[in-house]
């Protein structure tokens, strides 16, 4: 009998990786050719995971953040870290031109005999348009775009070629804690105070569904990979999981430990 399990375990395992994965359901604008490939290219380049290859970590400390540093999000291909701040300001550092303007500069130090360090404003991009503090950044994935939420009630859309505010989106009627990018881009959540979650669209200035059914505030949103479902948090110490095509709670996990 263990033989047949073992064999029947076997088959059943091998069915599974048949499967092709479920694709999303949701209607997406054509992708742009760059970021195809770029999508292409990344996972071509992706390495197995085991104890002999462990995944890269890479971490950035931020010191003497007086103004009240709230959040922090690393782009995808970790060239640039955005972070945002208690008197409503986001900050921007981009570390690949942060690289070679320091070579340059150190290059005319070394011409002029000087050693002295200098802190210049440069340093960072200042993104201002908030008028409250804010909680939330995500960055596009093809890091084209960030988005921004706040206590004052908005999500915002931010140009990274030329570093301004694009979109101011309205529709939540109190602080917004939480905001997300989907997966491909294009399609965004939030998460507020007023115990609703939203999904968005870049071309959209209102909200294209609103998920309700938390009995306190959403702090917490995330998509699933295949972009069908998105999962909020929240502070009645339940996680809710709605599909994004309906607009309907399929699961709700709640814990004791919560």
């Amino acid at each position: 009998s263990s033989g047949i399990n073992a064999e029947y375990g076997k088959k059943e395992k091998e069915e599974k990786e048949s499967k092709p994965k479920p694709k999303s359901s949701v209607p997406f604008p054509r992708l742009s050719e760059q970021y195809e490939n770029e999508l292409r290219t990344d996972v071509m380049n992706r390495v197995p995971l085991s104890c002999g290859q462990l995944p890269s970590i890479c971490f950035y400390t931020f010191l003497n953040t007086h103004r009240g540093m709230n959040t922090a999000e690393i782009s995808r291909n970790g060239s640039q870290v955005v972070a945002g701040f208690s008197d409503s300001s986001i900050r921007l550092w981009d570390f690949e031109k942060d690289i070679s303007r320091k070579g340059k500069e150190d290059e005319g130090e070394s011409s002029n005999g000087s050693g002295a360090k200098r802190k210049r404003a440069e340093d960072y991009k200042l993104l201002l348009g908030h008028s409250g503090p804010v909680y939330g950044v995500s960055f596009s994935p093809d890091n084209q775009f960030l988005l921004s939420c706040a206590e004052d009630n908005t999500a915002r859309l931010w140009s990274m070629d030329t570093m301004s505010n694009v979109v101011a989106y309205k529709g939540h009627n109190y602080p917004v804690w939480d905001v997300a990018f989907s997966p491909l881009g294009f399609y965004f959540a939030t998460g507020s105070h007023d115990r609703t979650a939203r999904l968005w669209g870049t071309a959209h200035p209102s909200p294209l569904r609103i998920f309700a059914g938390h009995l306190s505030d959403v702090n917490q949103v995330a998509w699933h990979p295949n972009i069908n479902y998105l999962a909020t948090g929240s502070a009645d110490k339940t996680v809710r999981l709605w599909e994004i095509h309906t607009g309907k709670c399929v699961r709700i996990f709640t814990y004791g430990g919560h």
